[in-house]
């Protein structure tokens, strides 16, 4: 925060209206901060060699509330497919953690794909179905 006293009469009284200034401004923000450190489980994959995928959080998430609104009761949620379809490259998007705060999105962090998944071929399928009945 920045404050600027203009016209005060002395140096004194411009600094005691800046500190008051800065004291106001910063009793009403409030730092929101999610580590997004939580697990999430893998999505199942379709056409794929393999049959699930790992995912991830592409950054923490922080919301500075400047307005003196209480940011304790921002909500996270999650928006993802139910299955993803191959081929899927590391990093692409998966879907994304959606914050809302009383009902009004205030942000989002993209979930990522942890792993490159090749769309299955004939011969996989093949090979799949012949380990399932010599297993």
């Amino acid at each position: 925060l920045i404050t600027v006293i203009m016209a005060a009469p002395d140096a004194k009284s411009r600094n005691a209206d800046a500190v008051t200034l800065l004291n106001y401004g910063f009793g009403q923000c409030h730092l929101y901060s999610d580590s997004n450190e939580d697990k999430l489980s893998s999505l199942e994959v379709e056409k794929g060699i393999e049959e699930y995928v790992g995912i991830t959080y592409e950054s923490p998430f922080s919301y500075l509330s400047t307005d003196g609104s209480d940011p304790s009761g921002i909500e996270k949620k999650i928006q993802l497919p139910e299955v993803a379809s191959a081929p899927i490259k590391k990093g692409d998007v998966a879907g994304k953690a959606v914050y809302l705060l009383n009902g009004k999105e205030v942000g989002s962090v993209n979930i990522l794909y942890m792993d490159d998944i090749k769309a299955a071929t004939y011969k996989d399928y093949f090979l799949r179905a012949l380990q399932f009945f010599l297993t």
